[in-house]
């Protein structure tokens, strides 16, 4: 039985421009899913359907470490799925999740999230985004380059850079919340918040009590607002938990990340450090569901593809090397003292190093500490 009772309202549409809806969601007793597949006609709906399933079957007691383990399963299946079979190929998802945790006597609510995928507590009046965007207009915001409003309508606003199904290694936020009695989330795709403003939402959420009524307006809003991409939203009402004098704000709550194949990141109570001021980053190419197995997939790929591009920077100072050395015997046997060439043999020497230096660094065992956590860019589409 989970520590916490709840009571939740969930709609899912295909909108009014797609033709079919590559959403997904879950509710059970302790879990709580929103998914939004990527990857076209019959690929996008399945790779969101494996992340919700694979949530589905988790039963209380359970803890935060339960639910990530369940997300990093349901990548490895996902993307073996795309990769051997071609009809799925290019398909991913996104994903946020709500778990319930802790024991009776301290409830609380873990909060996973992958991609753009978002979660918002609501509490007496006040709308918080709990989860963080892993999207290309999100990089901008956090630079201060746009504001959070105009990246609503940014061109570049659905390219995502973390999702299910593109890599192996896959870094999953974790949001530690306590479940406080009157406290009520929402968990939705992409598809309500490029409609719906983050003060409609708010309003809404106050206009209806019943969760149910809550998600269907939500819904039925984003539509009447263009309803141009699929739009799921579950609703979820903490009614037995926590007084809400006992609670601290979400900017004091546990924020951790885990990754995949290493041990958890300790948690740091005093949250993420901000980020300093950057220049606007180039936007990155999406990987469609065209493209996407066409990129290297891993450390070993990407360092072939490097040396593939030297290969060429090799071969052309050994033939430097080679001209100047027959150049070099030429003038000796005429009786010139033109100096030996040196600095060109010297110069191809350190061609060759760059490349072994860079294999070297490539293939240690120390590559998954400094990779970036953005393992690729993708298009959402569900």
């Amino acid at each position: 039985m989970s520590p916490a009772r709840f009571r939740t309202g969930a709609v899912s549409d295909v909108g009014r421009v797609r033709s079919m809806n590559e959403d997904a969601y879950v509710v059970t007793d302790v879990v709580f899913a929103v998914a939004d597949g990527m990857g076209g006609h019959l690929a996008g709906e399945v790779a969101s359907a494996m992340a919700v399933d694979a949530l589905s079957g988790l039963v209380s007691p359970l803890g935060a470490t339960d639910a990530v383990d369940a997300v990093l399963a349901a990548n490895a299946a996902i993307l073996e799925m795309s990769r051997t079979d071609a009809s799925r190929r290019g398909m991913g998802t996104t994903l946020t999740a709500i778990a319930a945790v802790g024991d009776e006597a301290e409830p609380a609510l873990a909060v996973v999230n992958v991609g753009d995928s978002r979660t918002y507590r609501w509490r007496a009046g006040v709308l918080e985004q709990v989860s963080v965007d892993h999207s290309y207009v999100q990089e901008l915001v956090n630079g201060g380059h746009i504001t959070a409003d105009e990246a609503r309508y940014h061109p570049q606003r659905n390219i995502v850079t973390r999702a299910l199904g593109i890599e192996s290694r896959l870094d999953v936020d974790v949001f530690n919340l306590p479940a406080v009695r009157g406290d009520r989330y929402l968990l939705c795709s992409d598809g309500l918040v490029d409609e719906v403003s983050d003060d409609e939402i708010a309003e809404l959420l106050s206009q209806h009590p019943d969760p149910q009524a809550a998600a269907q307006a939500l819904v039925d809003l984003a539509n009447a607002s263009g309803g141009r991409d699929n739009v799921t939203v579950v609703v979820l009402d903490v009614v037995e938990g926590l007084e809400p004098p006992t609670v601290t704000a979400i900017d004091a709550s546990v924020h951790a990340t885990k990754l995949a194949n290493s041990a958890p990141v300790p948690a740091d109570p005093s949250g993420p450090a901000p980020r300093p001021a950057a220049a606007v980053p180039a936007a990155p190419t999406p990987v469609t569901s065209e493209t996407l197995h066409d990129e290297p997939r891993s450390p070993l790929a990407a360092l072939l593809g490097r040396l593939r591009a030297r290969r060429g920077q090799v071969i052309a100072g050994a033939i430097v090397t080679a001209l100047a050395v027959i150049v070099a015997i030429a003038v000796f046997s005429t009786g010139s003292s033109a100096p030996a060439p040196t600095t060109t043999v010297v110069a191809t020497t350190e061609v060759v190093t760059t490349v072994a230096d860079t294999a070297a660094t490539t293939v240690t065992p120390d590559t998954g500490q400094t990779a970036s956590p953005i393992t690729g860019t993708m298009t959402s589409g569900g």
